[in-house]
């Protein structure tokens, strides 16, 4: 688990490698490309569930990030398809 020193601040359900990610790399949402970190993992299952995506559903998630979305889209067995511009 990540300490105090690794961000345990960022701790919003998230695995601990897309905290670790965010905290190392003092990554934060660019306004020109629109960005937004979802990091509430309730409202992230929430969301997902409301969308009914299931098992072999096909899905384009479109700035995947550093997955916090990705993560619970593979939790339904769909087919995800990422696209990740940002490169940092």
């Amino acid at each position: 688990m990540l300490g105090q020193a690794d961000g345990e601040g960022l701790d919003f359900g998230l695995s601990e490698s897309a905290r670790r990610i965010l905290y190392q790399s003092k990554l934060h949402p660019k306004k020109a490309l629109g960005q937004v970190f979802l990091q509430d993992l309730p409202s992230l299952r929430a969301s997902v569930e409301f969308l009914g995506i299931g098992s072999g559903a096909q899905v384009l998630e479109i700035g995947s990030g550093v997955g916090n979305v990705t993560e619970v889209l593979l939790t339904t067995g769909a087919n995800i398809f990422g696209l990740e511009i940002d490169h940092r």
